[in-house]
């Protein structure tokens, strides 16, 4: 980041050392480079700090909660709000100069018009939830709710614009970008090394509910983290800063040896969290840059070939491992010809069962859904409490009345009309596709595909393309996963340069 705008000033100076300019003229110009780089400045840190803010600690938590919204969630979510305020000040400063107005041309347009629909859908969604207020907001700790995709909603569009009237501010995100995950890739080793460190305010400390939960509701097996409340969050967010660099690296946005350092670094990271979709998700998204490069006649297909090399070879030891583990627990268990459906449901870690529930969610409510969030609420009316959920009620009650959902538990009445409280299986489907279709219904499913595909075709026809492998890697770990307030800006953001202008390169046309 500081190599960037050292570079910026010295090539700002000597434009003015050849020129022929007054002392008031040549003071102008300095505050103008001043204020210039103050900006560059700003951006790249909030774009770091998107990655890795935390506060470490907390807040108040909800009374049969915890704080990890509070340390992990929010403050990723303010810094994306001062974006979007940044975004929207820099636009108004630069009308107000030019005494201009705003003129879309027709892919703005529909890029606006999509997302009024699919916000309109999500708004009738909510309205029609059982819990508005749950929807409005999401679960806490996922905090992707109706309020945060009208945010992400302003963060494409505003960052869109601002590119498209300040080219250069692209390279002070994509260093800020870069040095986040580095920091991320950093703060994963000392993680492998004790599992009790998590960073925050009670970092070392042990729950007295359980020997292998952290003061902070970190569960041991959740280790490594980095700065987010899983390790898949964490190796989502490296798999796209892997990419990121990687493509960095190629078309030369940033200086070779940074960008591929970082390349390197993030990688390795990666591979310690021992997580298959993050790692499954990079792998993909690296072949498809090498099949995007060989389609556009690009140099850089061997340098190509030794990442997929790295990649494959990750993803098959972390296949190995699991395999291994997966026909120790049935030998463990004396199991001899164990079920097909109970080899894939350790496979996927108890996936399978997620997504039957889901379909019966999706049957009851196809249109709107349920709400932001909406297997956490659907799951409440259409799951077998009587049999496969019975041990989450107490006593086994049987419920007459749904009250209110939290972050783990849930309130109700049983049919004796006295009031209990339930445990939640789970808050989301794993699944985009099963998630969303849940959350805003089949209607407004339709509109989040028509705007992510438009969003993509753009980004293809742009020359930011090879970001387009954020949005890939993004999809793919979606599979078996699900969007969070805690890292889906980031294809968002891949998603915006569809609509901005040339990129700014630092060296010569020569390179990618």
């Amino acid at each position: 980041m500081f190599i960037f705008l050292r570079s910026k000033l010295i090539s700002r100076l000597n434009e003015i050392k050849h020129q022929h300019l007054s002392i008031p003229n040549i003071f102008l110009i300095l505050q103008s480079l001043k204020s210039s780089l103050v900006l560059l400045f700003l951006y790249g840190f909030l774009y770091a700090s998107s990655i890795v803010a935390i506060n470490p600690w907390g807040g108040n938590p909800d009374p049969l909660g915890t704080n990890r919204a509070e340390i992990w969630t929010q403050p990723k979510i303010l810094v994306l709000t001062l974006i979007v305020f940044l975004n929207c000040g820099s636009l108004l400063k630069h009308l107000w100069r030019r005494r201009t107005f705003l003129i879309f041309a027709w892919d703005w347009k529909i890029l606006i018009g999509l997302w009024l629909l699919y916000l309109g859908s999500a708004t009738i969604s909510t309205s029609l939830s059982p819990f508005p207020v749950h929807s409005l907001w999401g679960q806490s700790v996922m905090g992707d709710g109706l309020i945060y995709w009208m945010l992400i909603a302003a963060f494409v569009i505003s960052n869109s614009l601002i590119l498209k009237i300040n080219p250069q501010l692209f390279l002070s995100q994509v260093y800020g970008l870069l040095f986040g995950g580095l920091i991320l890739s950093f703060s994963i080793f000392p993680q492998l090394i004790d599992w009790r460190i998590d960073y925050t305010a009670t970092s070392s400390q042990i729950s007295d509910l359980n020997p292998q939960l952290l003061v902070s509701s970190i569960w041991q097996e959740q280790m490594p983290i980095g700065f987010y409340t899983n390790r898949g969050h964490a190796a989502f967010v490296l798999a796209e800063i892997a990419c990121l660099s990687f493509i960095t690296t190629l078309q030369k946005w940033a200086k070779p040896f940074i960008s591929s350092g970082i390349c390197v670094i993030s990688c390795v990271a990666l591979f310690l969290t021992q997580n298959r979709t993050g790692n499954l998700a990079f792998l993909i998204a690296v072949v498809y840059l090498a099949i995007q490069i060989y389609c556009r006649s690009f140099r850089g297909v061997k340098v190509l070939g030794y990442i997929i090399a790295i990649a494959i070879i990750n993803l098959l030891i972390l296949f190995a491992q699991n395999i291994y583990k997966l026909f120790s627990d049935f030998s463990v268990k004396k199991v001899e010809y164990p079920d097909i459906f109970e080899i894939l449901e350790d496979c996927f870690t108890g996936r399978l069962y997620l997504w039957m529930i889901s379909f019966h969610g999706i049957v009851e409510r196809p249109l709107w859904g349920w709400g932001f969030n909406g297997f956490g609420i659907a799951h409440l009316f259409v799951a077998d409490w009587v049999n496969e959920l019975s041990s989450y009620l107490p006593s086994h009650s049987l419920i007459s009345q749904i009250l209110s959902l939290n972050e783990f538990t849930f309130e109700y009445l049983g049919i004796d009309q006295v009031l209990y409280v339930g445990e939640v299986l789970s808050h989301k489907a794993h699944n985009l596709v099963l998630d969303t279709t849940l959350s805003v219904g089949i209607i407004g499913f339709i509109c989040y595909c028509f705007l992510l595909g438009f969003c993509l075709w753009k980004l293809l026809k742009s020359p930011y393309w090879g970001c387009s492998s954020l949005v890939i890697a993004y999809l793919i770990f979606t599979i078996t996963w699900f969007e969070s307030a805690q890292f889906t800006h980031l294809p968002w953001w891949s998603l915006s340069l569809g609509f901005t202008s040339v990129p700014y390169h630092m060296s010569s046309q020569n390179g990618v």
